[in-house]
């Protein structure tokens, strides 16, 4: 059966669905069905209420009360309506949510933020179906609600050994529990969910987005703590921000960018393990720095130190010719590369090594021909090696051989 309104192919959200919105038992019950919706802030609990509802066949509507945007005063009014004149303010007859929802399904969303002596309010109208307006405490009402759905982002059962919710309420409601799932654990639902809300956002502006590759990549491996809602928002800013029908990945929010600069962090490199060729060290370490921009320049012809009409590129990756969706990130891909290029070089006379060993053994051949070429010249050394004198003297004073050099002039 297709759902309504879940987007998804994830098998853990498929399963709840199965057992929780397509379930005949459910379905058909003539009870009134108690259900709590356990799951982290934008998840889609209410979501998933709706389609509950939905796939009911239910005959009346579906009343959605966010319990923790009520004040204390006004949950009775809310909950159970009031008439006209019972308080300021209070100018016709309301119903109450347990009325609207007659025949329906009531939806009662961030239940754990009710205050602990309006709890026993809620316990009692669950149990007795019966509740009163405000201003009508001798008319007491029936309510005949075929599903009353409960929803929370906080442990009821700590929330009950903590005494802020009555144990006997939380008992009550948890008959039926469902544990909603966060983004993170069904990324299979981040693509198709992406697409879905992109093409409602497409709907109502003139020039339609497309992700690129790569923003698909980023949204695969990001944590996601806000979830879907955090997902659908991060989607209708990039589309708001883009100018051009590309979705522009400098425009993701801070959160994105710290994820993004995070990813491409570059990896340690056995050397020992690539094969002693310029371009396979390049394509390996490009692969194991996520970095695609370097993989497609190297396909098209650039290779290190050409020319390529007026700019030259110094290290494959210069970090001031990369366009600027691909800058987050690559200062730290380009002195990987120039230090595995180092190494490189340093692998071709003297064998194998880690990149560790070759780079240290590069700045110690470096530093030996500059003293030579100073003759012992601390601070002219320095100069030339663009340090300062008390860090070389320093790596002078702790390498037995570059002592002899400096003490030999």
């Amino acid at each position: 059966m297709k759902n309504k309104h879940i987007i998804t192919q994830n098998k853990m959200m498929q399963h709840l669905i199965d057992n929780f919105v397509h379930n005949p038992n459910i379905r058909q019950s003539k009870e009134t069905v108690l259900i709590l919706l356990q799951g982290q802030t934008g998840t889609g609990k209410e979501v998933f209420a709706r389609e509950i509802h939905d796939c009911s066949g239910a005959k009346g509507k579906f009343v959605a009360i966010n319990c923790a945007a009520i004040s204390h005063d006004l949950f009775w009014s809310h909950w159970f309506g009031h008439s006209k004149g019972s308080f300021t303010g209070a100018l016709n007859d309301r119903p109450g949510a347990f009325e609207e929802a007659e025949k329906g399904t009531l939806f009662l969303d961030e239940i754990g933020e009710i205050p602990l002596d309006l709890q026993a309010v809620l316990l009692r109208a669950l149990q007795e179906k019966k509740g009163y307006r405000v201003g009508e405490m001798d008319k007491e009402r029936t309510y005949h609600i075929p599903r009353i759905i409960c929803a929370t982002n906080i442990d009821l059962e700590t929330a009950v050994k903590e005494k802020t919710f009555r144990e006997d309420l939380y008992h009550r409601i948890k008959r039926l529990m469902i544990e909603i799932p966060p983004l993170k654990d069904r990324k299979d639902d981040i693509a198709l969910l992406s697409h879905h809300f992109l093409t409602q956002i497409n709907a109502d502006i003139t020039t339609p987005k497309v992700m690129p590759d790569k923003l698909k990549e980023m949204f695969s491996t990001y944590e996601w703590p806000g979830n879907v809602r955090q997902l659908q928002e991060e989607l209708k800013r990039l589309a708001l921000l883009s100018q051009d029908e590309i979705l522009d990945i400098n425009h993701c929010s801070r959160e994105l960018k710290r994820h993004i600069a995070r990813y491409y962090q570059p990896k340690p490199i056995d050397t020992s393990k690539i094969a002693l060729t310029l371009d396979t060290l390049i394509e390996k370490l490009a692969k194991n720095t996520h970095d695609t921009w370097a993989l497609n320049r190297q396909k098209e012809g650039w290779h290190y130190g050409e020319q390529h009409g007026n700019k030259t590129n110094p290290c494959l990756i210069d970090y001031d010719l990369l366009p600027e969706s691909e800058k987050v990130g690559n200062r730290n891909i380009v002195r990987e590369i120039m230090k595995a290029i180092l190494a490189y070089d340093h692998l071709i006379v003297n064998g194998n090594g880690n990149l560790e060993q070759c780079h240290k053994q590069f700045e110690k051949l470096l530093i030996e021909k500059t003293l030579v070429k100073t003759q012992g010249k601390i601070a002219e050394a320095a100069q030339h090696l663009g340090i300062d004198r008390a860090t070389l003297s320093r790596k002078i004073n702790t390498d037995g051989d570059l002592k002899k050099i400096k003490n030999g002039f």
